[in-house]
């Protein structure tokens, strides 16, 4: 799994289900901290966009409180569901065993593609602990 430390802006609109708009307002009111990598590029990284999240009463954003965990690509939690459906990762992530903290953030998530992209996160990391 490629590791990211941070996200285009249409990434963040994707990740928390909010439109590009709503995102360029936040950076533009100085809500939201970006990196400028180019003369029009601009990155939110993965702690600042989890500071924001959380001040907007989103709770952690992230697996595990403290660690900051990151997607490869927020299409490909809309690819799992698109692959396997929704009633299949329900299936899947009840026969997972979880953490405390997984279980509790796992229940705050109603969002079909976040509750995927956990479901990568969990196979990848046993995939890494067989390794």
């Amino acid at each position: 799994m490629v590791s990211r430390v941070a996200f285009t802006l249409n990434e963040v609109a994707e990740l928390v289900g909010v439109s590009l708009k709503t995102v360029r307002r936040e950076v533009d009111r100085g809500n939201l901290n970006v990196a400028r990598v180019g003369e029009r590029r601009v990155r939110v990284s993965a702690p600042e966009l989890a500071r924001w999240w959380k001040e907007k009463g989103g709770g952690e954003l992230w697996l595990d409180a403290g660690a900051w965990r990151t997607i490869a690509t927020v299409s490909d939690a809309l690819e799992t569901v698109r692959r396997i459906g929704t009633s299949s990762v329900e299936r899947e992530l009840s026969q997972l065993e979880l953490t405390p903290t997984e279980q509790k953030v796992l229940r705050s998530v109603d969002d079909p593609e976040a509750r995927a992209r956990f479901l990568e996160l969990k196979k990848s990391e046993g995939q890494e602990e067989e390794s």
